[in-house]
């Protein structure tokens, strides 16, 4: 699998290099890579807050954005923050379309999703997590609609964790992107079968990349008992953020 994707960040000019045999810290990195003063972050995915409430304790002049669609995960994240006045949830989810679509409530709520499960998630993941048990109906809005709607001029971090929709949230994006008002996307990419028409890793590359985005780093492998790649986060950074942060720090 390392060699395999060795060859796929050649295809799109990037090397592999092994810089020192321990693991990045994601969160760290997006400090770093962040003008700490008055930020703005996305928690999309928030679930029931773990996420949120990092950002907010490594952040101190953030104004946090946290959307969970699952009305129970949300009610939990909403308790979870009712003490900080600097974050705002919303019980929406985000998308490629503005409205309402079919949402995939499974057996553990962190596996919830709008994809169907794929009949082969069991194999990669060895549990019976992503076993649906219901469907209901949930409302959704796409990024740019959400920014539009409520004057926001800038994301400095947009964090993706939708189990499997991220492709399509940055789609419902474009307009923002090409305005330049996102900075840095933190996202799960899932590799192994999981959720039916989930986009392939390469997929997500080029599509980060015909936005201007350069891939910055790769954290949180997860791997299925046979060694095989299943699950890695990724952030991307604007190619201009990339370039100022390496020249800032003398690199």
């Amino acid at each position: 699998m390392k060699e395999v994707l060795k060859k796929l960040f050649l295809k799109f000019g990037y090397k592999i290099v092994n810089i020192n045999s321990t693991e990045r810290d994601a969160f760290k990195d997006q400090v770093k890579l962040t003008d700490n003063n008055s930020i703005t972050i996305f928690d999309v995915g928030a679930c029931t807050g773990s996420v949120t409430l990092q950002y907010n304790s490594l952040f101190k002049k953030a104004v946090i954005y946290s959307f969970e669609p699952y009305f129970p995960s949300f009610e939990i994240l909403k308790k979870e923050i009712s003490r900080f006045n600097n974050v705002k949830v919303f019980n929406i989810a985000l998308s490629d379309k503005t409205g309402q679509i079919g949402f995939h409530v499974n057996k553990s709520y962190a596996t919830n999703s709008i994809l169907e499960t794929h009949p082969d998630s069991g194999e990669s993941w060895n549990h019976e997590a992503l076993n649906t048990i219901e469907k209901i109906k949930i409302d959704t809005i796409t990024l740019d609609d959400f920014i539009d709607q409520n004057k926001i001029d800038k994301i400095d971090i947009l964090k993706l964790d939708t189990q499997g929709t991220e492709y399509q949230i940055i789609e419902g994006a474009s307009k923002s992107i090409e305005q330049n008002k996102i900075s840095l996307i933190y996202l799960e990419i899932i590799i192994m079968p999981t959720y039916k028409g989930q986009k392939s890793f390469d997929e997500i590359l080029y599509l980060l990349r015909s936005k201007g985005f350069a891939l910055y780093n790769l954290y949180n492998f997860s791997y299925t008992n046979l060694g095989e790649l299943r699950q890695v986060d990724a952030i991307f950074t604007r190619q201009l953020i990339k370039y100022s942060y390496i020249n800032a720090k003398g690199g």
